[in-house]
């Protein structure tokens, strides 16, 4: 009996999260297709499913050219991170000395400082450098501070490969070059995933930076360029737009993590941390 109420329990915490989760989505995708004049009923469904809300948010709204700038800085930033993630954590790992000890707890030093502490700082060196409103300086700023987090999470997981299939590939002449990238790299693909992912995320959602090193409206990434047609929307009263521009930044997250699901819960748990 105990175990049925145990079970029964967890069941209706477990359906009253889901129903946390899925009702509001499922809200603000039927609320996209409406009109204005149906906001005034906030729970009623559509009576007509207005699709060019989504074509208005595309073309008025320049959610495309938010969308592109996203895309770009996003990936670049996320194979930036990865590469010298990978490699300093390669370094940190198979390297013990001094050196490679005072750069893990500098790495590791940088959880604790939040993100917002830099702000000033950056704007200044941006402007210095002349890379201020330029999606080349988001970039570099991007990489920057997602460089910790790849190296904590693959130096955990290199902490767990064998050393053995490395040396093999030293007798056969390979250098150490071609050990981490021939060698190492397959071997560390499920970590790999695990950080692309959530860097992925972290980065496609980032508002601040690009909020504050990004004015012109060519140059700005999907956050911003939400936050500029909820204020456009505000003064027009186009509600069925906002919405729909919502439901444009959300769809890839959704996208992404259902594709990749299995590998994030796969990776985090490959990649204990062992430091």
């Amino acid at each position: 009996m105990k175990k049925v109420l145990l079970r029964f329990s967890a069941r209706v915490i477990l359906l009253a999260f889901t129903a946390a989760v899925v009702l509001p989505l499922a809200w603000l995708i039927y609320s996209s297709l409406k009109v204005n004049e149906e906001f005034l009923n906030p729970w009623a469904l559509p009576k007509q499913l207005h699709f060019e809300n989504y074509t208005n948010a595309f073309v008025k709204a320049k959610m495309g050219t938010y969308y592109l700038n996203s895309i770009v800085v996003t990936l670049v930033s996320v194979l930036g991170s990865l590469f010298i993630g990978l490699t300093t954590a390669y370094a940190i790992m198979r390297f013990s000395n001094p050196f490679t000890r005072f750069v893990k707890n500098y790495y590791l030093s940088a959880f604790f400082l939040p993100a917002i502490v830099g702000l000033i700082p950056l704007f200044i060196l941006l402007n210095s450098l002349q890379l201020l409103d330029n999606r080349f300086g988001l970039i570099l700023i991007y990489i920057t501070i997602e460089i910790p987090f790849s190296v904590f999470v693959l130096s955990g997981f290199m902490a767990n490969l064998p050393k053995d299939y490395e040396e093999a590939a030293f007798i056969d002449g390979t250098s150490r070059y071609g050990a981490l990238f021939k060698v190492v790299v397959p071997l560390t693909v499920p970590a790999l995933v695990t950080v692309s992912i959530f860097v992925f995320l972290g980065l496609w959602n980032e508002f601040v930076y690009a909020y504050t090193f990004l004015m012109s409206e060519s140059k700005m990434t999907l956050p911003v360029g939400l936050n500029n047609l909820a204020a456009v929307a505000k003064y027009e009263t186009d509600w069925g737009q906002l919405f729909a521009g919502l439901v444009i930044v959300l769809i890839p997250t959704l996208v992404f993590y259902i594709l990749l699901q299995k590998r994030i819960t796969s990776g985090v748990s490959a990649g204990s941390i062992k430091m």
